[in-house]
């Protein structure tokens, strides 16, 4: 919370440092789990802080936070109407059984039309460009989900934790969110996370 707090505030510049530091005191206290524990940690603050500074940015913060999260939540739904109406062979049938591969592959071309038409409807903001950046993410978003599958079966877990009745943890519901923020923060890094005109 401190390292979200100081990059809500101050900005990544304090942000990350704080974050590591944070990382340091999980993996001194977390033994004989700190790596795992260190690891998710890490994962999960850096892409809260992501949108932290995502949001920040005017005038298009509440723009593109609302972007990512459509985006991602389209590819999840195609993913599952496909995936169930097609079926075939399973994606990765040892960490997620009902995944397959006709639903990732639903899932990435409902998250790319849904990109396009929500880039169409901003203004100033490249359809294709836009639709290029949510197959990354709609794939992202796939690895976030996965992994979280795979760590749960690593622990032997059903849920992340209790904490929403009937839905488990936050991670439950964001896991898919992590993984695309994670790509975007990564492409914006680079230079190659423009969305505009």
């Amino acid at each position: 919370v401190l390292s979200l707090v100081a990059t809500a505030i101050w900005g990544p510049p304090v942000g990350l440092p704080c974050l590591v530091v944070a990382a340091g005191l999980v993996a001194l206290a977390g033994r004989p789990w700190s790596g795992w524990l260190t690891a998710g940690f890490v994962y999960m603050t850096a892409a809260m802080g992501a949108l932290l500074v995502f949001r920040d940015r005017e005038p298009e913060g509440v723009l593109l936070i609302l972007w990512l999260v459509v985006v991602v939540v389209a590819a999840d739904v195609g993913a599952y109407f496909v995936g169930r109406r097609v079926g075939g062979a399973k994606l990765w049938p040892a960490v997620s059984p009902g995944k397959t591969w006709s639903g990732a592959i639903g899932g990435l071309a409902a998250a790319g039309l849904v990109g396009c038409f929500f880039a169409w409807l901003v203004v100033g903001w490249h359809p294709l460009r836009i639709g290029t950046l949510s197959l990354g993410i709609a794939v992202c978003s796939q690895f976030g989900d996965l992994l979280e599958s795979a760590v749960k079966r690593r622990f032997g877990v059903k849920d992340a934790s209790r904490l929403i009745p009937g839905h488990g943890g936050v991670m439950d519901r964001l896991d898919g969110v992590m993984g695309g923020v994670w790509f975007f923060a990564i492409a914006d890094s680079l230079g190659i996370g423009t969305y505009g005109s």
